[in-house]
């Protein structure tokens, strides 16, 4: 890491020196034709706000409305109304409404002191003249005036070239329209200044070639992502950043520090955040993109000022398309059985994303282990933290089998979850028990659960020879015993766990019985937690539970009975019974059905196409 800062440093020394010229050519001869070079200074900002699209969103509003020109009020999942309607001084914003010109015409400013009176039109913000890029009968672009004090009902008057006055607001989607000055109201300008698409930026690696992030049709280009050895800057464009009260406001990297830039909610390495030089109200942001982002395709970029220096308010998203193949997985190390490792998932982990479409991003780790016979049985065991104040990592699990340099994934846990409706959630750990039918590599994932993207914070993973045994058809088990020595998860939750093997459309009758607690049973198949049947209590002590799925089992396969009390901390004896059936009685039907599937349930992530190297991380 401390050679990839050094790196980056000399290269965004230079960076800020020759940026602007590449900016010229690449993005303002992208956005419209009407920039000539005479008017630099404030055509970039003024070309930018050409899009009128959220009219058709605004007919219940003032009779004209504001808003953040990079976000067109597209905050990225933001359900904070006050997030649309804030401006901060120095932002560059975009009145739409109806207003009066001199002679009907549009104007550009063409100086680099932006004018307060442009085709006869001023725009004051709380009594304050606003500097214009731009004026036309149905849009004005102009500068928040700089020196604005905090308001939460900031006025927002268009005198017109006829000396009529009109007052208006700031977008919202609700029905408050009072606009809100404040330091922070971040925006990321697009190429198509929708406040949406390809982002308007460029990447580099040395500060003397730029490539642009956006193609000729303004979709997004692909990008390379980098090496650690070869990092690659991203430079974007935007506005209401500069406020942001600095955490080192005598350093020379702006308010880097003030803000988080984020891929796919992937925190970036933020090396500058503040003015871009030469252009008013324009903010630019270098950073440095992860390596590990390779191959994940179109990301979402997202600004946002970090509290408590400002209200922690969220920029639009933007598109950006990195490019490339997946990079080889690291293993960390290996882990042998009966031994247990202290780890940590953080921000500067390998990456995964979930394949269901929602882009979902999830830091990891990978342990590999060696098994030497078939049918070997393991428990996984990650539990997170507690001894560290506020580590919030949501345990879970991935297991594959390495093939070559390929991985086949054969199991997930996000925690057996309840074992049951009568047991408490608990989110510390996750356990997996398999059995392994070939001998062979394997690899252990340690992750966050699906309901927590990117999540971080220490954790232990344990791997043992796992106490599960096998069963046979015809077989009956009496007097076995839950003890307090058994598999127990982190809400102390004690089971018992047997496998065998099944047949596609078998019917099997599984009970158990027990005079010492309410028994529980669940059936799943080898590596998913996703119960096939009926999961059942007879409600007493001394009743039976009973799986009996009408349908048969769906595969040919291994799977798995865990036993367990329908409480926690509970010991004693139980009886276990395993058929196969060729009929099931009728009330197979009536048995009680438990929830045991965990709502974090992992799925496919796109780990099962990546390469393995063995490659220990240092």
């Amino acid at each position: 890491m401390k050679h990839l800062s050094n790196v980056m440093n000399r290269v965004m020394n230079r960076v800020m020196n020759r940026v602007m010229n590449h900016v010229m050519n690449h993005v303002m001869n992208q956005l419209l034709h009407l920039c000539f070079r005479h008017q630099r200074y404030a055509c970039l900002a003024a070309l930018l706000l050409s899009g009128t699209s959220v009219m058709t969103q605004a007919q219940t509003q003032p009779p004209f409305i504001v808003l953040n020109a990079a976000s067109y009020g597209a905050q990225a999942a933001s359900s904070n109304e006050a997030n649309r309607r804030t401006l901060a001084p120095d932002t560059i914003a975009a009145a739409f409404g109806t207003f009066t010109t001199q002679n009907g015409q549009a104007f550009f400013a063409s100086t680099a002191t932006l004018p307060t009176t442009l085709g006869g039109v001023r725009l004051r913000v709380n009594g304050v003249d606003a500097g214009l890029f731009f004026v036309s009968p149905a849009q004005i672009n102009f500068a928040v005036p700089p020196n604005l004090a905090d308001s939460a009902n900031a006025t927002m008057v268009v005198i017109n070239s006829n000396n009529a006055q009109v007052t208006g607001g700031c977008f919202n989607s609700g029905s408050n329209s009072q606009c809100i000055i404040a330091r922070s109201s971040p925006g990321i300008f697009s190429i198509k200044a929708t406040g949406e698409g390809a982002a308007a930026g460029l990447t580099t690696k040395d500060a003397v070639t730029f490539t642009p992030t956006y193609k000729a049709d303004l979709s997004p280009a692909d990008v390379d992502a980098g090496t650690t050895a070869s990092p690659t800057a991203l430079v974007l464009y935007g506005t209401g950043i500069r406020r942001i009260p600095a955490a080192n406001p005598n350093d020379a990297n702006g308010v880097a520090e003030s803000i988080s830039l984020t891929l796919q909610g992937v925190p970036l390495n933020v090396l500058f955040a503040g003015p871009a030089p030469g252009f008013t109200g324009l903010d630019q942001i270098n950073a440095i993109l992860p390596p590990e982002a390779a191959g994940l395709g179109i990301v979402k970029l997202v600004v946002q000022a970090k509290p408590p220096l400002a209200t922690p308010f969220l920029s639009n998203a933007v598109d950006l398309r990195i490019g490339g193949l997946l990079p080889p997985i690291r293993v960390n190390s290996p882990i042998a059985f009966d031994q247990t490792i202290n780890g940590e998932l953080t921000t500067d982990d390998q990456i995964q994303m979930l394949n269901d479409g929602t882009g979902r991003t999830y830091f990891f780790d990978v342990y590999t282990f060696r098994t030497t016979q078939p049918n070997q049985t393991i428990l996984v065991d990650m539990r997170r933290d507690i001894s560290t104040a506020g580590n919030q990592l949501n345990s879970a699990l991935l297991l594959y089998r390495v093939v070559g340099n390929n991985l086949d994934q054969l199991g997930e846990d996000g925690d057996i979850e309840t074992l049951g409706n009568g047991n408490p959630v608990e989110t510390n750990n996750a356990i997996m028990l398999m059995v392994l039918p070939l001998a062979g590599d394997y690899a252990i994932f340690t992750t966050s659960s699906n309901v927590q993207p990117n999540g971080v914070g220490k954790y232990s993973l344990k791997l043992s020879a796992g106490p599960i045994r096998q069963l046979t058809y015809g077989q009956s088990l009496t007097n076995e015993t839950i003890a307090a020595t058994d598999i127990r998860n982190s809400s102390n939750v004690l089971f018992d766990a047997y496998y065998f093997q099944g047949t596609q459309g078998e019917r099997v009758d599984v009970r158990t019985t027990s005079a010492s607690y309410i028994s529980l049973l669940i059936l799943h198949q080898n590596g998913s937690f996703a119960p096939q049947g009926w999961v059942g209590d007879a409600g007493s002590i001394g009743g039976q539970a009973r799986v009996a799925p009408a349908s048969g089992l769906p595969d040919t396969g291994i799977y798995i009975i865990l036993v367990t009390p329908f409480e926690i901390n509970k010991t004693g004896t139980y009886s276990l019974s395993l058929n196969r059936v060729t009929a099931l009685g009728e009330e197979a039907m009536q048995s009680r059905d438990e929830d045991a599937t965990p709502a974090r349930k992992l799925g496919e992530r796109f780990a099962n196409s990546r390469a393995v190297t063995r490659t220990i991380e240092e």
